[in-house]
């Protein structure tokens, strides 16, 4: 299967995200905050990344998921967010962001989330 980078500085989101991933057969890398998701990705290649919109620190959200993309240019991206505002919906769009989870989810959200993801690309 594939390699996924979850992004989340709730631990306990965390940690049940990197479970049920990994039953799927993926392997998962975890990141709390955005300078360690950036290490995470200078370092090797992801099939998929799954970021939290609001981390604790500098760079988050869309400044994040921008410098993510300069790394990961083939990496399928999903945000996930507690936040009602879809405002920056179109930039991350813009930034290759296919799908947004929102908070609170669903195992089943997630687990549908990673298997789309997972899929070839359309086209």
């Amino acid at each position: 299967m594939g390699c996924v980078l979850v992004i989340e500085d709730e631990g306990g989101i965390q940690q049940l995200m990197q479970r049920i991933i990994s039953r799927m057969g993926h392997e998962v890398d975890q990141a709390l905050s955005g300078p360690q998701a950036l290490e995470h990705a200078r370092a090797r290649a992801y099939d998929i990344i799954l970021t939290d919109f609001t981390l604790p620190g500098e760079p988050t959200g869309v400044d994040l998921v921008q410098a993510l993309r300069e790394l990961q240019q083939r990496a399928r991206m999903a945000a996930i967010t507690g936040l009602a505002d879809t405002s920056r919906a179109q930039a991350l769009h813009e930034l290759g962001v296919t799908h947004i989870l929102r908070k609170p989810f669903d195992l089943s959200d997630l687990k549908q989330l990673v298997t789309e993801l997972a899929s070839p690309a359309p086209g």
